[in-house]
């Protein structure tokens, strides 16, 4: 027996429905940044000024990190290559130099590692502090 049309479009629906499965969505959502919120890892000299955070003083040669700190599930773990997840990211920052004669500057980077990454300890404020010199 053939189906109508829109019994066809219902019935293909229906399959597809089965065949994705349920996600669940992971939203971070970072209006204010609190000293204590335990999911993110600070180091350097990073300064809270209320809701915002100054990652570096106005001194050469800083490094200062700010790490979101629970696994993020993205790709299966099985060969690496089967992506179980999308996401869209987006930052609002200020990069204010206060030496104009010297053109180095500050930087920001975002970056996804899998578990578990090491960050090694830079010596000073350059390699946008995720490597090393070495």
């Amino acid at each position: 027996m053939i189906l109508p049309s829109h019994h066809r479009i219902v019935a293909v629906t229906f399959f597809f429905l089965i065949i994705v499965g349920d996600s669940v969505p992971l939203q971070l959502n970072y209006q204010t940044i609190e000293k204590n919120n335990p999911n993110l890892i600070a180091r350097g000299n990073i300064s809270y000024l209320g809701s915002e955070i100054q990652l570096t003083t106005n001194q050469s040669d800083q490094v200062c990190r700010l790490r979101y700190f629970q696994p993020l599930h993205l790709w299966d773990d099985s060969d690496g290559r089967l992506k179980v997840a999308d996401f869209t990211t987006n930052f609002s920052f200020v990069i204010i130099s206060s030496d104009q004669d010297n053109k180095t500057g500050d930087g920001i980077v975002f970056f996804l590692a899998k578990p578990p990454f090491e960050i090694p300890e830079p010596i000073d404020g350059a390699c946008i502090g995720l490597v090393t010199h070495d």
